[in-house]
């Protein structure tokens, strides 16, 4: 029977700053934070303003992975006709005060997303570069 082995000098000091990265990658909640305030200030541009009660139901939230902007909901009125955010997002037909009507698709919401995904993968790419070299790699 034939027994090879190997060994690799400096072997724990490399799985050492390894598991020290992997720690690391899990928490990104400063960059999604950042992002998200971006993401947020670019939403309440981008929206349709009437009264103003729609740019009012932005809300943003972010967490160790992602963030997210919503607006308005289900008991908020975005619009002082009584047309809901979903209706203004998607098209569709709405009452209010001025009768039964089309409201036109103004996804502002994509278009906020769209113009804050370069600014999203630059961010993440400098914090996974920020991370290795803080794991001494």
């Amino acid at each position: 029977m034939i027994d090879i082995s190997i060994t690799v000098e400096g072997a724990e000091e490399i799985i050492a700053k390894l598991t020290k990265l992997e720690g690391s990658l899990r928490d990104f909640s400063g960059a999604f934070n950042r992002i998200g305030g971006f993401m947020f200030d670019t939403a309440v541009e981008e929206a349709p303003e009437y009264t103003g009660a729609l740019i009012g139901s932005h809300r943003m939230k972010s967490t160790n992975m992602q963030a997210t902007v919503k607006a308005g909901g289900a008991g908020r009125r975005s619009h002082g006709g009584g047309i809901y955010v979903a209706k203004q997002h998607n098209g569709g037909y709405a009452t209010g005060m001025y009768g039964p009507h089309k409201v036109g698709p103004n996804p502002w919401l994509d278009r906020a997303l769209i113009k804050s995904e370069p600014f999203a993968i630059q961010l993440i790419e400098a914090e996974v570069d920020t991370k290795i070299k803080e794991a001494g790699l």
